[in-house]
């Protein structure tokens, strides 16, 4: 449920006091029943006491009802969400106005009994299983609808342009377009190429952002989700199917609780992200997600750090101006300290900068006959204030003040000695008698210059800021569709925080919050490992990796990201493709003779992560492995590689070593709770293990460490500061980074 903005709420609240309004309101004492018993007396008596009354009576279950409605409070979860769930099943009839009038009374009265339960999450899940509405063609063909809809508009919208063959070429149009028709066959296949041309959206190509991609996007995900069970719902009862769905949710769900793992979270978030689709069960979505809804990333900057890192105005610029007809020539220099001061803020960021320093000019005034030189100094101050959230970066208009003082060193006459004394004398008088107003004018006119110069400073970054949260951030989450629902900045008088809960209707984020920071710490970054977990996907999927002959070099192969890219050029056994050959000399064992290898990335979570006593577990999970095999023979597939990393400090780089063995499980499978495996995959398992770490032994595949370079400022900075890491802790799901500014 989306609430108003706090401030429009508190508007209105105060108008509602000043006015007198009453406000209703809905009770939230799951004993209050009148509107609920109003409504359907109201039903009862208008259906009628015929067979067809009660015909309607037997299927919405209406004894069974006011049974419940008679046990008020102690009503029974389990069947009062049956009883909603006939309201819900979509039969001819049920939109009238006096069904729908009972139907939102028995959903709100439901969700106040879910609120006073005290009833634990996973036996929340068994007690709703009945809130589930098969998915009829008849509920399907608005879903069908909405992807025409939605794929008129983009081809419109990409038709302007002379790209609309490329587009849809990269968009594999030619997969999506066949759903378009009310027959479609809707199997294995076609929902894999819905999957596949869902990916081509996902990716971070510039323009998909546009409202017509993202939109598209919406609707296909949501269509591939409900052309399944409505395929199913034509050969089978997909009520029994859901409870049984809702099972395997349940157990996982107390997993979680119990001991989180990522298995458990990517479960049990892909079995929430199924539940919302179909528009079944909110009450019980909306319990999980209330819980595992809090950030998974929070940044801190102290505003001291800010001051320190904030380039002071140094600058000499020539002086061309004209002066009570005065010609004046010179140079000027501006010197200036920023300082930063925050406010307290609980929605935005708000960031006061003030700029204060002085002027020197040495010019020249040339008024016929005379020639003045003049030394001015002017001190003056700025004011701007910053507004910063996810919508927009703003500022305040610009407050300047300056205050002039001139020193008149010399007033010479020009063009010979005729004279010279007294016309000097006359000069000397008449800058005396003009000082005032010249230090007026002057002091006016550098409170103009400094109030647009100090707009520009400050938009430009502003904007340069916006710029690259737009590119590096928002844009690319945007084009993933992994915009978070909570991205909250704010400010207090001694630092600015950003928290984010990222995930999608699919992911769950966490139920804890950030260990506590270093209080020496002047800029902290704290990860979930649900946050990267979610991120994951969207960079990963599909990527795989490939050597073919044993002279060159492994190569990355897919949509690769740039950062891998730059990550596998950096390190030392990556080049810019993938592995690079291993040095024979290395070797403790005999060459073995080299095979051809082959691996794919799983598009639904290709890695994942976990932060617990300090140490990084990674789990790369792989579609496809094919290591020298024949043509004809089968590669592996679904098999997942899991190694462990210990998290350590040297100077200020963070260090990841390589501890142990890795270990090899079949997709899904979960260590911590699970503990059979077939004996197919225990021999599979077996055989991958031992190669996997013979290769690992030799310094192939897999690094024994990987280094993240300390933190730097840009080269072109002219701060002499530098980052020291303060604290580095990974535990409990949380990796927590802490630099000081020195």
């Amino acid at each position: 449920m989306r609430h108003p903005p706090p401030n429009s709420f508190a508007l209105l609240l105060a108008l509602g006091l000043v006015l007198g309004w009453s406000v209703p309101s809905r009770a939230d004492d799951p004993g209050d029943i009148k509107g609920l018993q109003t409504t359907l007396d109201e039903l009862d008596a208008w259906i009628g006491p015929e067979t067809k009354g009660d015909r309607w009576r037997a299927y919405l279950r209406s004894n069974i009802l006011r049974q419940q409605l008679a046990l008020g409070a102690d009503a029974d979860l389990a069947t009062v969400a049956e009883v909603l769930q006939q309201y819900r099943s979509g039969i001819a009839g049920l939109e009238m106005r006096r069904f729908a009038a009972v139907r939102e009374e028995l959903d709100q009265w439901l969700s106040v009994l879910v609120a006073n339960s005290d009833q634990d999450l996973p036996t929340l899940v068994w007690t709703l299983r009945g809130q589930h509405s098969p998915m009829s063609d008849e509920r399907f063909a608005p879903v069908r609808q909405e992807l025409r809809d939605r794929a008129d508009e983009l081809q419109q919208v990409i038709a302007r342009s002379n790209t609309a063959e490329r587009w849809k070429e990269h968009l594999r149009w030619d997969l999506i377009e066949p759903h378009f028709q009310d027959d479609v066959a809707i199997n294995r296949q076609s929902l894999q190429d819905l999957e596949s041309a869902l990916r081509r959206f996902r990716a971070n190509q510039p323009g998909l952002e546009m409202s017509a991609f993202v939109q598209t996007a919406r609707a296909l995900e949501r269509y591939r989700e409900l052309a399944f069970w409505n395929a199913l719902s034509q050969s089978r009862d997909t009520s029994a199917f859901y409870e049984s769905y809702l099972k395997g949710l349940q157990e996982q769900l107390r997993r979680h609780l119990e001991d989180p793992t990522v298995e458990t979270a990517r479960k049990v978030g892909k079995s929430l992200g199924r539940i919302e689709h179909q528009g079944q069960s909110p009450l019980l979505l909306a319990s999980i997600r209330d819980r595992f809804s809090r950030p998974n990333v929070v940044a801190e900057v102290s505003v001291a750090a800010l001051n320190d890192l904030a380039e002071p105005i140094s600058r000499s610029q020539p002086v061309r101006d004209c002066v009570l007809g005065a010609t004046v020539r010179g140079t000027a220099l501006t010197d200036g300290e920023v300082t930063l001061t925050a406010a307290e803020s609980p929605d935005h960021i708000r960031l006061h900068i003030q700029l204060a320093g002085h002027i020197t000019t040495n010019t020249v005034g040339y008024k016929k006959p005379v020639r003045v030189r003049t030394t001015g100094h002017t001190n003056y101050t700025a004011f701007k204030t910053l507004y910063i959230n996810d919508d927009r970066f703003h500022a305040s208009e610009a407050h300047v003040s300056a205050k002039a003082r001139n020193h008149t060193r010399s007033v010479r006459k020009t063009g010979g000695n005729f004279g010279r004394k007294l016309i000097e004398k006359i000069a000397w008088k008449k800058v005396r008698q003009k000082k005032s107003q010249t230090e007026r004018i002057t002091a006016g006119k550098a409170r103009r210059r400094i109030s647009k110069e100090f707009d520009e400073r400050v938009i430009s970054a502003l904007t340069r800021g916006r710029v690259q949260y737009e590119d590096k951030l928002r844009l690319p989450m945007v084009r993933r569709g992994l915009v978070p629902e909570k991205m909250q900045f704010t400010s207090t008088a001694g630092q600015l925080t950003a928290h984010v809960s990222l995930a999608t209707g699919s992911q769950l984020s966490t139920d804890s919050d950030p260990p506590s920071k270093d209080t020496q710490n002047d800029v902290t970054v704290q990860i979930h490992e649900t946050a990267v977990n979610n991120f994951l996907p969207f960079v990963l999927a599909g990527v795989g990796m490939k050597q073919d002959t044993e002279d060159e070099p492994a190569r990355l192969e897919g949509d690769i990201p740039p950062w891998l890219k730059e990550f596998a050029a950096k390190n030392k056994r990556l080049d810019s493709s993938g592995l690079t050959k291993v040095d024979p000399t290395q070797d403790s064992e005999p060459k073995e003779e080299f095979k051809p290898f082959e691996l794919t990335f799983n598009t639904d979570q290709p890695a994942s992560i976990s932060f617990d006593e300090n140490r990084l577990k990674v789990r790369l999970r792989f579609a496809v492995l094919k290591a020298g095999l024949d043509e004809e023979e089968k590669p592996l597939e679904n098999w997942d590689f899991l190694m462990t990393f210990h998290v350590a400090r040297r100077g200020n780089e963070i260090v990841l070593t390589r501890e142990g063995e890795i270990e090899v499980f079949p997709t899904g499978f979960d260590p911590r709770w699970d503990t059979k495996m077939t004996g197919q995959q225990v021999s599979y398992r077996n055989n991958l293990a031992k190669n996997i770490n013979r290769k690992a032994a030799r310094g192939e595949g897999i690094p024994s460490e990987i280094v993240i370079p300390e933190l730097k400022l840009s080269e072109d900075s002219q701060i002499q500061r530098s980052f020291d890491l303060q604290q580095l802790e990974c535990d409990d799901g949380w990796l927590t980074v802490g630099y000081r500014v020195l």
